[in-house]
């Protein structure tokens, strides 16, 4: 396989066996027991142990691990199939399919950076909120969802400690496409480009800033469908545990629930990986069992569920999806296509009033031509 020979390969092994003991230092002796990749640590840790149970870990990028237990599915619809999980030697490994998106917090980040957007405006909650909701306090059901998720304190990101779901205003709100190194599950298209749309003078930071956690969402919802689409006959997922250092701004856990229309659990705590390599050493050195890791380890969780109605959440997704076709045929146009270009800046009525003069030409020679007939049959002429 690609000319290495196979007998300097290294051996497949489970995710939770003793593999040596570390020989120097104050910590010799000591067994090194389990072996994990942070994505697949975080599906452990988040006791995402069966068959059609999730994770979604936030951070500089984002990942959904959709646990198919034993079955391994090749996915048509962007996902990756990938291993989960084998807790012992002798046990069955289990397998997954993954959803990567390349910017979820380095997207925040960038815009604090490059735009030097403030973050922590204090008129951001107002703003946002008087904006999302420009008929009033009328819908008390989203009101008090949107107040909920953004009156508790929220440990920061970084320093980015901004207000999620907000920015909508009266007349179409910015969106905000993070495909700074191209765009990757569903679509896989390396050549995609970010970008803004909607912007106007009347613009805010807190809009922007509010559009790229929307962002976040939205790309989240993607994976989902894709998820539905590779798995056409299992149950609709139930619920989505989060994870990762952005899971601990509550407006956005929030608005996750609400753009994807799914219950969001989120453990009290943002590193779940550290669990999960925890728990994979405990079962190899026999010193911890599932049952113990469940009832002594697990934090407590806290639960999010939607407060938008399918109408509002599908409206909003169909105006992401206008947007990412953009961004995906970005290079669908070179600069040695100068009659594309001219077409594509042209007013899309210009056509139409190009062929006025021409259409009037051949009805008023049609109409002479019969009115001719007509005088030639009645001896006119």
């Amino acid at each position: 396989f690609f000319l290495i020979p196979s007998n300097i390969l290294p051996e497949i092994r489970s995710c939770s066996e003793v593999y040596g003991y570390i020989n120097e230092g104050p910590l010799s002796g000591t067994p090194i027991a389990s072996c994990l990749g942070d994505q697949q640590a975080a599906l452990l840790g988040q006791m995402c142990l069966g068959a059609g149970q999730a994770n979604c870990t936030i951070d500089e990028g984002m990942f959904v691990l959709f646990n198919t237990a034993r079955e391994i599915i090749d996915s048509d619809h962007g996902l990756l199939s990938t291993v989960a999980f084998q807790l012992g030697p002798r046990a069955d490994p289990h397998y997954a399919l993954e959803g990567a998106i390349a910017h979820a917090g380095s997207s925040i980040g960038w815009l604090k950076r490059t735009l030097a957007l403030d973050p922590v405006a204090s008129d951001a909650m107002n703003s946002s909120a008087s904006a999302l909701f420009p008929d009033g306090p009328a819908n008390t059901q989203l009101m008090a969802s949107f107040c909920s998720a953004v009156s508790s304190p929220v440990p920061p990101y970084g320093e980015t400690k901004t207000l999620a779901g907000g920015g909508v205003g009266q007349r179409g709100g910015v969106i905000f496409v993070p495909a700074f190194s191209g765009y990757y599950t569903p679509y896989w298209r390396y050549k995609a480009r970010g970008m803004m749309f909607g912007i106007t003078l009347q613009t805010t930071p807190q809009q922007i800033l509010a559009a790229a956690h929307e962002a976040i969402c939205h790309q989240v919802r993607e994976v989902l469908e894709s998820l539905a689409k590779d798995c056409p006959t299992w149950p609709r997922l139930a619920k989505l545990t989060v994870g990762g250092d952005l899971s601990e701004q509550r407006a956005l856990v929030q608005l996750l629930s609400d753009l994807n229309g799914v219950l969001v659990e989120r453990p009290q705590t943002s590193t779940p990986a550290c669990l999960g390599a925890m728990l994979a050493a405990g079962l190899a050195t026999e010193i911890l069992s599932i049952d113990q890791f469940r009832q002594n380890c697990v934090p407590p969780i806290d639960l999010f569920s939607t407060a938008f109605n399918s109408s509002q959440r599908d409206m909003k997704f169909r105006r992401w999806k206008m947007a990412v076709d953009r961004c995906l045929n970005f290079d669908s146009v070179s600069d040695s296509d100068p009659v594309k270009l001219i077409g594509d800046g042209r007013d899309p009525d210009s056509y139409v009033r190009c062929s006025i003069p021409g259409s009037v030409f051949i009805v008023s020679s049609f109409v002479l031509i019969v009115a001719a007939q007509l005088m030639k049959q009645h001896g006119f002429a």
